[in-house]
């Protein structure tokens, strides 16, 4: 099973892409709505497959926050920035 982690504060959005990602393709998903929450997630879940991550988070920048974990400098890590 493909374990994704959303990153994405505002939280109508992250329903949508969690629900979307579960149904259509039975993934499993974690949800979180700040730089500081993705952080705790990488450490307290096993490896993320895919990252869907918001560029402009509350707490700072998702970009950021993608290149400054070791976890996601895997070459099998998916990360996909978006802008909403």
């Amino acid at each position: 099973m493909t374990r994704v982690l959303v990153v994405e504060d505002y939280p109508p959005l992250a329903t949508v892409v969690a629900i979307a990602l579960r149904r259509s393709t039975g993934h499993e998903v974690v949800r979180v709505g700040s730089v500081q929450r993705a952080a705790a997630a990488v450490t307290e879940h096993p490896a993320f497959d895919v990252v869907v991550m918001d560029i402009d988070l509350p707490d700072g920048s998702g970009v950021e926050l993608a290149v400054s974990s070791e976890q996601w400098e895997r070459e099998d890590v998916r990360l996909l920035h978006c802008v909403a």
